[in-house]
């Protein structure tokens, strides 16, 4: 398996789509979408920036690798754990990853990679879950979601 180059549609391990945050995500509940809003990399437009997420345009489908990864400061009260989760209308399920935070740690660091299925319309979005309660940020320029087609 390789990544699909966009120049040849294969092997040169270009990413497909790649995305940051403009600004800090503040006040994100538990299973909150995180509101990615910068595209880095994107010429096949995938990324629909209305709603954050990853869609995969008509004739696109195929297996993807997707990833996320975030820095979660300011966690609510209690909250001892962050996790990053992809989840997609695809046919494969969700994976998640999670980060422990204790009280002496400045933030946590979730991280997730997955290979997943995806027809033209599905998409694939990323969200912050924790435990304990509250809320928590995400800071800018410390948050990434990316998406790579595969062979």
């Amino acid at each position: 398996m390789g990544i699909v180059s966009r120049s040849t549609g294969a092997g040169s391990g270009l990413v497909s789509a790649a995305v940051t945050l403009s600004a800090q995500a503040a006040g994100l509940a538990t299973g909150a979408v995180i509101p990615f809003d910068t595209v880095v990399f994107d010429p096949s437009g995938y990324f629909d920036s209305v709603n954050h997420r990853f869609v995969v345009p008509a004739g696109q489908g195929g297996s993807f690798l997707v990833g996320l990864c975030f820095i979660a400061s300011a966690l609510g009260a209690g909250a001892d754990m962050a996790i990053a989760q992809v989840s997609n209308t695809g046919p494969d399920t969700n994976s998640q990853a999670g980060a422990p935070k204790r009280a002496s740690d400045s933030s946590a660091t979730p991280c997730v990679t997955m290979a997943i299925r995806l027809s033209a319309g599905n998409n694939a979005d990323a969200h912050v879950f924790f435990s304990g309660g509250g809320t928590t940020t995400v800071p800018t320029n410390n948050a990434m979601f990316w998406l790579a087609k595969l062979l």
